[in-house]
C-alpha cells in the first residue's frame, strides 16, 4: 500500500514539475510577443525591437513580475506620447499570453 502512495506521489510531482515549466514557458513566450507589440508601438523596429522584447522579458524574471513589465511599458509609452491606459494595456497583455498558451500547447 505505502508503494501506491509513494508512486502517486512521484507522479504528482512530476506533473506540478511539467506545470511549472509550462507557465513559465508561456509567460516567455507571451512576454517576448508583447515585447515586439510595444517595440513596433514605439516606433522601435529591427534589432532594436527584438533587443526591447528581450528587456521585458529580463524584466519580467528580475523584477516584479507582471506589474514591473506594466509600469516598464506604461512609462515607456508615456515618455513617447503613446495613448494606452493600464486596463487596455492590461487586456492586450491577456489576449498575448492566451495566444502563447495555446501556441505552446500546439506547437509543444
Amino acid at each position: 500500500m505505502a508503494e501506491v502512495f509513494r508512486d502517486r506521489e512521484k507522479a504528482f510531482e512530476a506533473q506540478f514539475g511539467h506545470d511549472q515549466d509550462l507557465a513559465f514557458r508561456i509567460r516567455a513566450r507571451g512576454n517576448k510577443v508583447l515585447g515586439l507589440w510595444v517595440a513596433e508601438a514605439l516606433g522601435i523596429a529591427g534589432g532594436g525591437a527584438e533587443e526591447y522584447a528581450r528587456s521585458l522579458v529580463a524584466v519580467a524574471l528580475e523584477k516584479a513580475g507582471e506589474e514591473g513589465v506594466i509600469r516598464k511599458i506604461l512609462t515607456d509609452f508615456q515618455e513617447r506620447d503613446v495613448d494606452m491606459t493600464e486596463a487596455r494595456l492590461k487586456v492586450k497583455i491577456e489576449k498575448i499570453m492566451v495566444e502563447a498558451r495555446d501556441s505552446i500547447l500546439r506547437d509543444g
